[in-house]
């Protein structure tokens, strides 16, 4: 499994050198990456859905939650200084 993502890193990085993959850990891969299997003849075949990220967004960033204010009618914000 470490010589198959230094190999996909490998070709990202000579095919689209602005990606990168995501998960560098190997129990993504075996536990929760979602795959395929066929057969074709003897040789089994699985294919790994493996994300890819941008390099410039690949640092950790945080997440808020945001709450939303409702804001008066403008007409009642503005009213009293246009009549004025």
């Amino acid at each position: 499994m470490a010589k198959s993502l230094i190999l996909v890193e490998d070709h990202l990085q000579i095919t689209e050198p602005h990606m990168t993959l995501v998960r560098h850990d190997f129990a993504y891969y075996y536990s929760q990456a979602p795959f395929k299997t066929f057969m074709v003849g003897n040789v089994l075949f699985i294919i790994i859905d493996a994300p890819v990220t941008n390099n410039a967004l690949k640092e950790v960033f945080s997440v808020y939650e945001l709450t939303r204010l409702p804001l008066p009618p403008w007409k009642q914000i503005w009213d009293p200084y246009l009549t004025g």
